[in-house]
């Protein structure tokens, strides 16, 4: 591994997992085992355009279970927000409003 220890889960994974793995120092010293513990998560990014205008600067803001995301669409309307899933059924709400400046 070269000293840096990787973890990918599988193909649209969601969840809890744990690695364990052995650390060794260099030239046959001692050893260690770490264990590890991982939560999966999927992101996702909702871009779009306020309609409604469009209105520049506005504040957008996602829901995605009861966690909050939030950005401003920049002068023409438009916005891109990154969001983070700890599941693949999370639902994801997304409301716009405000007046531009």
């Amino acid at each position: 591994m070269g000293g840096k220890p990787s973890y990918t889960p599988a193909t649209g994974y969601f969840g809890s997992d744990a690695v364990s793995y052995v650390a060794r120092a260099a030239e046959g010293g001692a050893t260690h085992t770490a264990h590890v513990a991982i939560t999966a998560q999927g992101q996702l990014s909702v871009s779009g355009a306020i309609a409604a205008g469009p209105i520049a600067k506005a504040n957008v803001k996602s829901t995605l279970g009861s966690t909050d995301f939030s950005t401003t669409a920049d002068a023409s309307g438009s916005d891109v927000l990154e969001i983070t899933a700890a599941k693949p059924t999370d639902f994801v709400t997304v409301t716009a409003g405000g007046i531009g400046t």
